[in-house]
């Protein structure tokens, strides 16, 4: 069965519960590794500043940078350099996380076309 690491669980306690809730059900079904919970003003600007951008929202208007994160970054494990831009993939594995969120009774913002990895709580 799959566990996440120290880090991906660091990562994840600073996520809303509902996050958490997520995740913990979803590394039950399927391996995964938590890339980002919260971020703090120095992480989401260098993430906005680098070539090419990793996020389009300055500090504090991403909803990485409430705490609680309303957000959370995840990708399968393990991950490869051709895994990354296989489109079928991110579908699959972006479809489980919506159909785990939706059997939780969590209410996730809808696909964001440049962010695969992103899954951000409704408001």
């Amino acid at each position: 069965m799959a566990y996440y690491s120290k880090r991906s669980l660091d990562r994840l306690f600073t996520c809303d519960a509902q996050l958490i809730e997520l995740c913990m059900e979803l590394v039950r079904h399927r391996d995964n590794t938590v890339v980002w919970g919260h971020r703090n003003e120095e992480q989401q600007n260098a993430l906005v500043n680098h070539t090419p951008p990793r996020s389009r929202l300055s500090y504090p208007d991403s909803a990485h940078n409430k705490m609680p994160s309303r957000a959370v970054d995840l990708q399968p494990h393990p991950m490869t350099k051709e895994m990354m831009n296989d489109r079928e993939m991110w579908m699959m594995f972006r479809g489980q996380v919506y159909g785990i969120a939706s059997m939780l009774g969590i209410q996730l913002k809808p696909t964001i076309e440049w962010d695969l990895y992103h899954f951000e709580l409704e408001d």
